[in-house]
């Protein structure tokens, strides 16, 4: 899922295997965004978007002050 509002998408990274020391095997893995579905009242119309925690932490912070 990404986020509607930044567009944080997943990223892919590497998994290592600590079966060895020095020579660790490496393979590929998905590290997915913090994202939820909320409700959110946008110019007096409730929509429901998929937004990551960065910016629903930002929304509060700009209705706040």
């Amino acid at each position: 899922m990404k986020c509607s509002q930044c567009g944080k998408g997943p990223v892919l990274a590497n998994r290592i295997h600590i079966s060895r020391s020095h020579v660790s095997r490496r393979s590929k893995r998905r590290q997915k965004p913090n994202v939820s579905k909320r409700r959110l009242n946008i110019g007096g119309v409730i929509q429901t978007l998929c937004i990551c925690t960065k910016c629903v932490r930002t929304i509060a912070k700009q209705l706040r002050g």
